[in-house]
């Protein structure tokens, strides 16, 4: 008899302490999936790391943890989409360029010189004429939350390059995005879209003559071992965009969504930073540690670009010319 009443009494008191304590502290954390086509050396990796993580982690008190998965582990673009749609992945980070070929509107982006320097381009990417853009992401299911320019596209080639004769006919490593290839075409260039696994090995056997990337790539994919010349074109930037998946953003509770708010912020104030750290020493490390031959467009040759380029147009659907002339208008002020 005592011990079925020592029992009972430890039972109630169990059930008490229980009531009193936060479901949330019994619960085990949930996963914060995070998919990135990045490697772990690179800024975006390094800001989910550094910055996104830590945040998330401490200030969840153990409610979430955050999973962070690079180099594509979870599958390709495609996977990364659909499961921030079906709200198995919680945030994605991905080139514009790439989450366009899900949401066609943000093609706008593909517009070449379309927001030729970073003023501009931070004043677009605050103003409605964006916001109006990436609600098209929204009814598809993901939420864009910030972008971060990398660096703007060049030309790495195996050839010195200086005006646009020099390209003319030129093979050119592109994505797999259409309007990317439709803007190089414009050029006079011979678009050769392929992985970037694969670019090395074709410089070196010639089947391609130049690369267009961000900066960073040419060196950590060691192009500069093989591309000893850099033509600073600008012709597009290189846009990296944080979104969530908008079933599971919608079911966060208040104080949850200001937390990934804020750790979202964080990680673009950092990722800005590693990027101008970096901009800032590449380019010093590709001529010096390289020998890469570095040349920049004159005003002059540059408006020659900005001409040829336009012709791209003609295979833009009239609606994403008209977010872009939105874009442009917004970049510039007006």
């Amino acid at each position: 008899m005592k011990l079925r009443f020592i029992a009972m009494t430890l039972a109630a008191a169990l059930a008490l302490s229980g009531a009193l304590v936060p479901a949330d502290s019994l619960a085990a954390p949930k996963s914060v999936k995070v998919w990135t086509a990045n490697g772990e050396s690179d800024p975006c990796f390094l800001a989910l790391r550094d910055a996104f993580k830590p945040y998330v982690d401490e200030n969840s008190k153990g409610k979430y943890v955050v999973d962070i998965y690079p180099n594509s582990s979870l599958g390709g673009p495609d996977t990364a989409f659909q499961g921030a749609q079906f709200g198995n992945i919680q945030f994605v980070v991905d080139s514009v360029n790439n989450v366009g070929q899900f949401v066609p509107q943000f093609a706008a982006f593909d517009v070449p010189y379309l927001l030729p320097d970073k003023e501009k381009l931070d004043r677009a990417l605050a103003s409605d004429a964006v916001k109006e853009l990436w609600a098209y992401g929204e009814k598809k299911g993901i939420k864009p939350l910030c972008v971060n320019l990398a660096t703007y596209r060049g030309l790495l080639s195996v050839k010195p390059l200086a005006r646009l004769e020099d390209v003319q006919g030129l093979k050119d490593r592109t994505s797999n995005a259409k309007f990317h290839i439709s803007s190089m075409k414009a050029l006079g260039m011979i678009p050769a879209p392929m992985n970037p696994s694969e670019v090395l090995t074709a410089l070196q056997q010639g089947v391609i003559d130049t690369v267009d990337y961000e900066w960073h790539a040419y060196v950590a994919n060691r192009i500069v071992d093989v591309a000893k010349n850099l033509l600073l074109t600008d012709h597009l930037p290189v846009l990296y965009m944080a979104y969530t998946s908008s079933e599971w953003w919608d079911g966060l509770n208040d104080a949850d969504r200001d937390m990934f708010t804020k750790a979202i912020d964080i990680y673009h104030t950092y990722l800005d930073g590693i990027y101008a750290d970096k901009n800032a020493k590449v380019l010093e490390t590709m001529e010096k540690e390289y020998g890469v031959t570095i040349t920049r467009l004159s005003p002059e040759e540059k408006a020659r670009w900005i001409e040829a380029a336009q012709g791209a147009l003609k295979d833009f659907p009239p609606d994403i010319v008209g977010l872009a002339d939105k874009i442009r208008a917004a970049g510039e002020g007006k």
